[in-house]
C-alpha cells in the first residue's frame, strides 16, 4: 500500500493540549460515506474517520475510574510497531519519542499520571501501535464466502488466513464482540452454502451488515486496511508477582488508505483521550474529524523579521 508522506507532525499553538482534546466530537459519523474529486492522499486536511472501543474485564470493572481528584499513577512499557495482517506497507514507523509524549499527554487528560517517588505506580500501561492490512481484497473477498465450491485448494487456503486477519480487524476496530457476532454471520453463510440453502430475501452476512448504519460501517472498516493504537492496563500488584491480570484495553483505529501513519496516529492517540480506561463499551464509537484541528498549525520554516517596530510615545 503506497502512502505519500507530505505532511509533517502537528504542533499545538496558542490552544492548551487539553483544551484540544476536549473539543474532540463523539459519534458524529452516521454510516454515510464522505464523497471527495481529490483522494485523500492530495488532501491537505483530510477527514479522518476512527472507531475507538475500551473493554474491561471483570477485575477492572470493580475499580474504580480515575479523577481529577484521585488519579490513577502508572508505569508505561512501548512494545513499538507492529505489522499485522497479510501484507506488509513498508511504512516507516514514527519516532518512539514522539508518540510517548503525545500519549502521556492524552492519559493525563484521563487522568492516569505517570508514577512519582511520592505516588507507586498502581496500573502498568502497554502501548503498542503498527498497521493492520490486506494482501488484496480478492483473498478477502473469498473469506466471506470459504465454502464456496469453485475455490481451489490453495484459494480455500488463502480464505482461511483471510478470514483469520479479517476477524483480527474487526476485534480491532469494533471489540470482541463485534468480531464474535461477525463470525457467527460468516458461519451461518458457510453453513448455507455447503447445505445448498439459498436465502431468496438476504443471506445471514447481509442481515448482519444492515441491522443499522454502524454495523455497516464497522465492516467496512474491517474489510480495509487500518492503523491501530492499542493502550492495555494491567494490575501492577499482580504483575510484580509475574502474574498478567488485563484491566482494560482500548483500541483505537482509522482507515490507512491514503493517509501517511504520521498524519494519522498523532489523531488516534488525541482521540484516546476521552476512552482510555473509560467504563466498559458495550460497542465501538465512530468518530470523524480533520487531521489538522482547529488550535494546530504545520511545523515550517520560521518568519524573520529585519525591520524594528519602535514603539509609539
Amino acid at each position: 500500500m503506497m502512502q505519500i508522506i507530505w505532511i509533517t507532525l502537528l504542533s499545538l499553538s496558542t490552544s492548551s493540549y487539553a483544551e484540544i482534546t476536549s473539543s474532540i466530537p463523539t459519534e458524529t459519523h452516521t454510516g454515510e460515506l464522505a464523497f471527495s474529486l481529490l483522494p485523500r492522499g492530495f488532501q491537505k486536511n483530510p477527514r479522518i474517520y476512527m472507531t475507538v472501543i475500551t473493554e474491561m474485564s471483570e477485575l477492572g470493572k470493580k475499580i474504580a475510574p480515575p479523577t481529577s481528584d484521585s488519579p490513577v499513577y502508572y508505569l508505561a512499557q512501548t512494545t513499538g510497531y507492529h505489522d499485522e495482517g497479510e501484507g506488509v506497507t513498508g511504512e516507516k514507523p514514527m519516532p518512539v519519542a514522539d508518540l510517548e509524549s503525545k500519549l502521556k499527554q492524552s492519559l493525563a487528560v484521563s487522568h492516569f499520571l505517570p508514577f512519582t517517588k511520592q505516588h507507586k505506580a498502581t496500573q502498568v500501561l502497554i502501548f503498542i501501535w503498527g498497521s493492520h492490512n490486506t494482501l488484496n481484497q480478492d483473498t478477502t473477498t473469498q473469506a466471506l464466502a470459504l465454502n464456496d465450491g469453485d475455490l481451489s485448494q490453495s484459494g480455500a487456503a488463502n480464505a482461511n488466513v483471510a478470514r483469520k486477519n479479517l476477524l483480527s480487524r474487526a476485534a480491532l476496530v469494533g471489540g470482541i464482540r463485534f468480531a464474535h457476532d461477525l463470525e457467527i454471520a460468516l458461519n451461518k453463510q458457510d453453513l448455507n452454502q455447503t447445505t445448498g440453502i439459498k436465502s431468496f430475501v438476504q443471506s445471514p452476512l447481509e442481515k448482519f451488515i444492515d441491522r443499522d448504519d454502524k454495523t455497516r460501517e464497522l465492516v467496512e472498516q474491517a474489510y480495509d486496511d487500518c492503523y491501530y493504537v492499542v493502550v492495555s492496563a494491567y494490575d501492577g500488584a499482580a504483575l510484580a508477582h509475574g502474574k498478567r491480570q488485563l484491566l482494560w484495553r482500548t483500541k483505537l483505529t482509522t482507515n490507512s488508505r491514503g493517509l501517511a501513519m504520521s498524519m494519522s496516529l498523532p489523531v488516534l492517540i488525541e482521540t484516546g483521550a476521552h476512552y482510555f480506561g473509560k467504563a466498559d463499551m458495550e460497542d465501538a464509537a465512530t468518530l470523524e474529524r480533520n487531521a489538522i484541528a482547529e488550535g494546530q498549525v504545520k511545523v515550517g520554516t520560521p518568519v524573520q523579521v529585519k525591520d524594528k517596530i519602535e514603539p509609539k510615545p
